[in-house]
């Protein structure tokens, strides 16, 4: 890192997985960024956090970046570590963050929670952008999806970043709902905003 002005940390294991597992990638590596960071100088951290640290929100409520953490997983347990090392280090020693607690993040919905979560590569990629260039962001939270028709999330704490997303998941609606199902509102998976998987191994 050295002589880096910020650094964009999406390393990770990136889905539920034994507890040392998301120990050594997600809680130490971490941690190792931010110590880095610090020890080289480095102004801002953009960090890939996940929807998974309020996963286990119910579908029917709408939340903003100042609740309480409810992590559906040990990977979202993680997470939400990674949020206050974020904190921690704009505290003590000034490294700004910006958080993204991302939703969905592939070529195009696969399934019908992804038409709330979605977020497309194009508006990702805007959205790190944005967050490398604001003037100031302190330690901020933003939930990051594409500019989808129905939502969970209140985003509007995030303003400063100026992202404006490009995609909608509307778009690929009936193309979601061909292939796939209703499901139970009593399962789980539908009936909280973390989905599928949301009991650690």
């Amino acid at each position: 890192m050295q002589g880096c002005d910020a650094v964009v940390h999406l390393g990770a294991k990136a889905t539920e997985g034994k507890w040392n597992e998301v120990l050594q990638s997600n809680i130490v590596g971490t941690y190792n960024i931010y110590e880095a960071a610090r020890r080289c100088g480095v102004k801002r951290v953009v960090f890939a956090s996940s929807i998974h640290t309020v996963g286990y929100y119910e579908r029917n409520q709408t939340i903003d970046a100042r609740v309480s953490t409810k992590p559906d997983r040990l990977y979202g347990i993680s997470k939400t570590f990674g949020e206050n090392v974020a904190s921690f280090y704009f505290d003590k020693f000034g490294i700004e963050s910006v958080s993204l607690r991302i939703g969905s993040c592939y070529a195009e919905p696969a399934d019908r929670r992804h038409l709330i979560t979605w977020l497309s590569f194009r508006d990702f990629r805007q959205l790190v952008i944005r967050s490398l260039g604001a003037p100031r962001v302190g330690h901020l939270i933003s939930y990051a999806t594409s500019n989808n028709d129905q939502s969970f999330w209140d985003n509007r704490l995030a303003s400063i970043l100026g992202y404006k997303p490009q995609d909608n998941a509307e778009d690929y609606r009936d193309k979601v709902f061909a292939k796939t199902e209703q499901g139970d509102s009593n399962d789980p998976a539908i009936r909280f905003q973390g989905g599928i998987g949301g009991h650690s191994q």
